[in-house]
Order: structure tokens, then sequence, then C-alpha cells
């Protein structure tokens, strides 16, 4: 039985790809309980689907699913947390902005909770976006009833909770959809 999906979305992310799936299954070993990499292509113009499907012969513990054309970010994020079926599900970008590692330091919080929200110390972002951001997070705080600093993060969230949770954006709306959803559940 997987105990851990590492579910990756990707988008025109063959660049980066093969460095994120490398990274998850290093992480998922330290680990040291069964896992899976779940990778979802949406609809990706470049070579990421010919990477992934080469990774496979090396790589046991990856999958692929494939959206045929651009589902959008919504979408593909609902996917990654709901697709899989194992305990827990960490989900990372196919972009290299959250490292996979990440799931390491989660995991060892993980009894007594249903979702852990990491938080990106070291953000690549504008001034702007920076403060955009904060508003955001600020704005997600307050609906949720508790201070929330990185909704937008790589979160593990048990997938016995994901039973009880309906996520319809399909916008980036969705990551602060998930926490609330989480939380009514």
């Amino acid at each position: 039985m997987v105990v851990l999906t590492i579910s990756i979305p990707a988008y025109n992310d063959g660049p980066t790809i093969e460095k994120i799936v490398g990274e998850a299954r290093s992480a998922g070993r330290e680990l040291g309980v069964p896992f899976e990499i779940l990778v979802i292509n949406d609809g990706s113009k470049d070579d990421t689907k010919d990477r992934v499907l080469q990774l496979q012969s090396s790589v046991p513990e990856l999958r692929y699913r494939e959206h045929p054309v651009n589902l959008g970010f919504g979408p593909t994020i609902a996917e990654v947390y709901m697709a899989p079926t194992s305990e827990w599900v960490w989900f990372i970008p196919g972009d290299g902005q959250v490292p996979a590692d990440g799931v390491i330091e989660l995991w060892k919080h993980r009894d007594g909770a249903d979702f852990l929200l990491a938080r990106r110390e070291k953000r690549q972002d504008t001034g702007w976006r920076w403060f955009v951001s904060f508003v955001y997070n600020l704005s997600i705080s307050v609906v949720a009833g508790r201070r929330v600093r990185d909704v937008n993060a790589a979160g593990l969230v048990r997938h016995s909770i994901l039973q009880n949770v309906t996520l319809r954006s399909a916008s980036a709306f969705v990551h602060a959809e998930l926490l609330l959803e989480i939380l009514r559940a």
C-alpha cells in the first residue's frame, strides 16, 4: 500500500521536471515509507511528456497522467490532491520553486493533523508581488479565523479528509479553497 503520493503538476516544465522527479524520489526514499510520484501534465506544449515517459523506465515509483489540452491551474491543482489514493498527499510544483524535501520536516508533525501547510521562506517575488501576496494571505487569514502566512505553498494532506472536500476554483484561488474546505471538513 502506498502511504505517500508526491504529486507534481507540470505545464511546460521540460527543463525542470527531471530534477524535480529526482528530488521527489530522494525525499520519498529518505522517509522510508512506500511512496509514489504522480506527475500530472496539464497539456504542455514542450517536451515535458517525453521527459517524464523516459524517466518511467528508471523510476518505478513514477506515475503519469496527462491532459490532452491545458485545463488551467485550478482544475490541475484540484486533481493533484484528489487523484491520489495514498494515505498522504504532498504537492510540489514542477517548476522547482518548492523543494521536494520539504515533506521530510512536515512528515515529523503529521500525527494528529489532517493538513500541514508549508511556507516558502525565500520567495523570489518582486516587491509588488510580495505586497499583493501579503494582503491576500491576510484576507484568507481573516476568513479562515487563523493566521495563514503562505496559502499558495506546498501542503501535506491526509487523503481521508479530502473525501469531504469539493474544489471548484478554476484559478490560483484553489489553494485557499482547499484550506477553507479542509477547515470546514
